[in-house]
């Protein structure tokens, strides 16, 4: 990058706001990205996109670049409140940095100095840092996703199965973007847990209290092995758990997952019968449980 003095009008992009450029005026580009980088809050660094080199008053090119794009969408701007109301204008604009270089093409092209106007070939680790940022984009869309999907599920799964039981009875899940929807045995520390994840649904007996209790009441359960599975009709997984403080029983369904929406009927029908039948199958054990000391 040019240690050159020389007014420019710059576009500058940041994995950081992906959704953002910064159109601003320099006489030292170099200097200026490096202000702007020094910060330490910043996980990317800005980069050039394009330079627009402005022989003669800057400043007046940049303010009117500015209010071209206020004209055509006021809202592209950023801008904020700061003391008594006062409205601060930022120089970032809502907008990939094609469009923008589009922009500067047709005021230089109005200038009749286009020959002015250059995009900045990418480095090698500015490549590196806009694919991490994509992946990180990525994977936080799908974030987003799946706590969309969660909540949509729980909200037409509860009503579906108070139809059916009691168990669920005084739970909402208005606020609930969990994978996991827990309701009491009647012993502190225990509950039972209906799990629904991309690919697989799951129905848990979770003690979590205590580390010597958990154990404990995990023996206490694990001696009944035989005849619990029998009465349930199916075999489940055990895990002691001896690295936490909980212990969990549990049954898994990998034939259905929350990414399908056409197989929520079938998810619900799961969790009505499983849960049903947990909650009546460990329900005499649960009460010896409470002995434990």
């Amino acid at each position: 990058m040019s240690h050159k003095t020389e007014d420019l009008i710059y576009i500058l992009t940041n994995p950081s706001f992906p959704n953002y450029v910064k159109i601003g005026k320099t006489n030292n580009l170099e200097r200026r990205i490096k202000e702007l980088n020094n910060p330490t809050c910043l996980p990317f660094s800005f980069r050039a996109y394009a330079t627009y080199k402005v022989e003669k008053g800057v400043d007046s090119v940049e303010k009117s670049i500015h209010r071209l794009i206020d004209h055509v969408d006021y809202e592209l701007r950023a801008r904020e409140e700061v003391d008594a109301g006062r409205l601060r204008e930022r120089e970032f604009f809502a907008m990939d940095a094609e469009k923008a270089f589009d922009i500067l093409s047709e005021v230089a092209l109005l200038r009749g100095d286009e020959h002015n106007l250059s995009k900045r070939p990418q480095t090698k680790q500015e490549k590196v840092e806009e694919q991490v940022a994509k992946e990180v984009e990525d994977k936080q869309a799908k974030l987003n996703q799946s706590k969309t999907l969660r909540h949509a599920f729980w909200k037409q799964f509860l009503p579906e199965f108070k139809k059916h039981s009691q168990l669920f009875d005084g739970r909402t899940v208005d606020n609930n973007y969990d994978n996991n929807l827990n309701t009491g045995s009647g012993i502190n520390g225990t509950r039972y847990t209906v799990s629904i994840n991309y690919d697989h649904v799951a129905v848990y007996l979770v003690l979590e209290r205590e580390q010597e209790w958990n154990k404990k009441a995990f023996e206490e359960l694990h001696k009944y092995k035989k005849e619990i599975e029998a009465s349930f009709g199916e075999p489940l997984i055990w895990q002691r758990l001896d690295h936490i403080k909980k212990s969990q029983v549990y049954i898994r369904n990998n034939k259905v997952g929350l990414i399908k929406q056409e197989q929520w009927a079938e998810i619900n029908k799961f969790f009505v019968e499983t849960m049903t039948k947990f909650y009546s199958v460990f329900k005499p054990y649960i009460e010896k449980m409470k002995a434990i000391k």
